[in-house]
């Protein structure tokens, strides 16, 4: 955002995000002035925190835009930030013409909440697993020890293969997307769809409705995408779509992954990762709201470092 000195409730802020998730799936399927009545329903504290967590996150958007204006530009710097570049009218790839500041913050508030539970949640469940099954986090300890520093990480076979199946096994986003059929109408799988209806795809369900291509989907097993020469591996591909798919794709898709490969590979490299005694089957069951994360949204974990 151009640096961001915004004064959080560092507490509050999690607890936003995570109702937020909550809200997107409550806006698909509640009447619109169900959400007007519990913004100020006193007999329902939750509900109503829930409610207001998209004005608290659209706040802070507002708050970021503001501190970013006002802030002196650094006539050093090499890259341009995230303000600059939706205002800036010679920017390389400029934007609309000009911005409301209800546009500008609410775009900074997606922004901010895209990055952050999502990529979390995914590493959460990925060190989960990789805790529980010692002898494959030996096996990506070994892989990563052989490859010097941080460059061309993408290469790492093993690696790659935990984030994918990590995305594909817990999802921290579920629904891909809404899209409203055009006029028209659309026919889907035999099933005609009048104009005007509300249709998404659900990245967590897609692998598993093809158990002859995931004889296993109800279990996180990176070997399965180990085998490239596999004749059924693109089709499995195509069913993996953490990001979304075509020109609605997540932007940050590739960013997340590249982040997920840095956090691995600094904490398998440095520490044996095994789970804390309260990290039970019961408290990792996976709870979703938009996506998966953990039912009491805690993954205790024990880092060892490794001996020399």
């Amino acid at each position: 955002m151009g640096g961001s000195a915004v004064d959080l409730d560092t507490k509050d802020f999690p607890r936003v995000v995570g109702e937020y998730n909550f809200l997107v799936v409550w806006r698909l399927c509640l009447p619109s002035w169900l959400f007007e009545w519990l913004q100020y329903a006193p007999i329902f504290p939750h509900a109503r925190f829930r409610v207001q967590s998209s004005d608290k996150l659209f706040d802070l958007g507002e708050a970021l835009c503001k501190q970013a204006a006002q802030a002196t530009p650094d006539t050093t710097a090499t890259e341009t930030n995230v303000h600059t570049l939706f205002t800036d009218p010679t920017a390389k790839y400029p934007t609309q013409s000009s911005w409301s500041s209800p546009e500008l913050g609410a775009e900074m508030a997606g922004q901010v909440l895209a990055a952050t539970e999502t990529t979390s949640s995914a590493l959460a469940f990925i060190y989960y697993e990789l805790a529980k099954n010692q002898q494959l986090q030996k096996m990506l300890y070994r892989e990563l020890i052989a490859h010097e520093g941080y460059e061309d990480l993408d290469t790492l076979k093993l690696l790659d293969a935990c984030i994918k199946e990590g995305l594909r096994f817990r999802p921290p986003v579920a629904l891909t997307g809404s899209r409203c059929i055009p006029k028209g109408g659309l026919e889907v799988l035999g099933y005609y769809l009048p104009a005007g209806t509300v249709v998404t795809t659900q990245s967590l369900s897609m692998s598993r409705q093809r158990p002859d291509l995931f004889p296993d989907f109800d279990a996180y097993n990176p070997l399965r995408w180990m085998d490239e020469d596999d004749e059924f591996s693109a089709e499995r591909r195509k069913l993996v779509v953490p990001f979304g798919v075509g020109a609605r794709r997540c932007p940050g898709g590739n960013m997340a992954t590249y982040q997920m490969r840095l956090i691995l590979v600094a904490t398998i490299r440095a520490f044996k990762i095994t789970l804390a005694p309260e990290t039970t089957p019961q408290a990792m069951e996976p709870f979703e709201a938009n996506g998966y994360r953990s039912r009491h949204d805690r993954c205790d974990l024990i880092f060892t470092p490794h001996t020399v």
